[in-house]
């Protein structure tokens, strides 16, 4: 976001605010707080008096100090140095003590918990920490459920989280079923225009409108026995790209020219920008028609379980990604300067495939980096708005790792599909080779699919 959360007014707001955040950092829900004000606190306010801290197996001590105007670094100083005198002659002086300040990060405070630091160790105590406003901040907005507790009634919101498909209230349609190798012959392909037309304007009924672009229903699947039949206008099996693994680069480019002329097709004037689409896609699959939608200037808007994901940012809200990168240590095949990263999206609830990657390129003799992401909240896409972040974000950092001299990503998926189609979509001009990987049918390794760049594709220029 490109917005600072205001401070909260009310220092008995900022203190629950601060309990929850903590009780979510360290995941311990039995945060409380320590008396109230007036009574002895000991520079307490914040105690895991019911529990341990799932984490380190220690209590955890907190200090709330709210300062909504700006304040003397001398002050801050003074209040630490008070309160931790205090926390000193407590009962829990042996517990983890965190003094946290609405206050603005300040280098001379930090320098000052530095050296409080430097003795705590030399006498055998635990250090103590210390969280700014910035900090407080930075978390509330990657944490929904903060974010809406605490400034859901605060924060004008120009754009739902979630929005409405254009057309919704068709419910059943005629669908016109073809095949993706329909679409290979150009004299083919114009044939079916026609009477994709006539479907599409008997689907809408007295709801059609001749001056109005048409919103097409799209479905696409590589399974012969999903057809998306009466949901969509036109439903495209494209199984036979996926049969043959020994083949799989050549079947690649070949849809991917396919997919390319359906899009010619679609430009036509009868219908809009905008795509609805309905999908059951490989990954990889996803991925490419996301950028090849994007290449075209279609938005599109894709079913996921209950809702639909749209890449039209006018109709949603700006939200958070959360999106993380995980801690790996590092891979060292050789002393030679890395050209290659692994970059693995990670964002199933319950599959981790980080073993697995880690198994298939362990015999890999070229220097490689190796990078993870997966959101904060457990992997878990909340609305439309936090899947648009996501694939923006990740989109984002595939496109920055180019200017750190990388010539190959080596990009594998993980995560719901319709998301896949949008990190395709947010995918701009690719100066570094995105190759693509896949699981094999099998489940037991994974295969190359193909080169995504600019030019890959000769005369198609994605």
């Amino acid at each position: 976001m490109n917005f600072s959360l205001p401070k909260l007014e009310n220092s008995n707001d900022f203190e629950e605010l601060i309990r929850d955040l903590y009780a979510f950092k360290f995941k311990n829900p039995n945060l409380q707080r320590y008396g109230r004000s007036g009574q002895q606190q000991h520079g307490i306010d914040i105690i895991g008096i019911a529990g341990k801290d799932y984490v380190n197996n220690a209590n955890i001590v907190i200090q709330c100090k709210n300062h909504v105007i700006d304040i003397d670094d001398k002050i801050i100083c003074s209040e630490i140095d008070s309160e931790l005198a205090q926390f000193n002659k407590s009962s829990f002086q042996k517990d983890d003590y965190n003094f946290v300040t609405s206050a603005k990060n300040s280098e001379k405070v930090i320098n000052h918990v530095q050296n409080i630091n430097i003795l705590r160790r030399k006498n055998g105590l635990k250090l103590i920490s210390i969280m700014f406003w910035d900090d407080i901040s930075r978390y509330v907005m990657s944490n929904q459920f903060l974010f809406h507790k605490y400034y859901g009634d605060q924060l004008s919101v120009v754009a739902p989280l979630v929005f409405k498909i254009p057309d919704a209230e068709v419910n059943t349609r005629k669908t016109l079923l073809l095949t993706l190798s329909d679409f290979e012959d150009n004299t083919k392909a114009s044939h079916t225009l026609p009477k994709l037309k006539e479907i599409c304007i008997s689907n809408m009924g007295e709801a059609y409108k001749p001056t109005q672009p048409y919103n097409l229903y799209l479905g696409i699947s590589r399974n012969t026995n999903i057809t998306f039949d009466q949901k969509v206008d036109l439903s495209i099996d494209a199984s036979s790209y996926f049969n043959d693994e020994n083949n799989l680069e050549e079947n690649y480019k070949n849809l991917v020219k396919t997919l390319n002329q359906l899009m010619i097709v679609l430009q036509d004037s009868f219908f809009s920008k905008r795509l609805v689409m309905f999908s059951d896609l490989e990954i990889n699959f996803a991925l490419i028609i996301g950028k090849i939608l994007r290449k075209h200037r279609f938005e599109v808007d894709i079913q996921f379980k209950e809702m639909f994901l749209t890449s039209n940012k006018n109709d949603i809200a700006k939200c958070q990604s959360q999106v993380n990168e995980t801690f790996l240590p590092p891979i060292l095949v050789s002393d030679r300067t890395a050209e290659d990263l692994i970059f693995v999206v990670n964002m199933t609830l319950q599959t981790n495939i980080i073993p697995d990657i880690m198994t298939y390129v362990k015999s890999w003799t070229i220097p490689f980096l190796f990078r993870s992401y997966g959101i904060l909240n457990g992997n878990r896409v909340e609305n439309s708005a936090h899947a648009s972040s996501i694939a923006n974000d990740i989109a984002t950092k595939l496109q920055n790792f180019q200017s750190l001299g990388l010539k190959r990503i080596h990009l594998f998926i993980a995560a719901p599909k319709p998301l896949a189609t949008l990190i395709g979509h947010e995918l701009n001009t690719l100066n570094t080779e995105i190759h693509l990987y896949f699981r094999s049918l099998d489940r037991t390794t994974y295969l190359k699919t193909g080169i995504l760049k600019n030019n890959t594709f000769g005369d198609i220029n994605l």
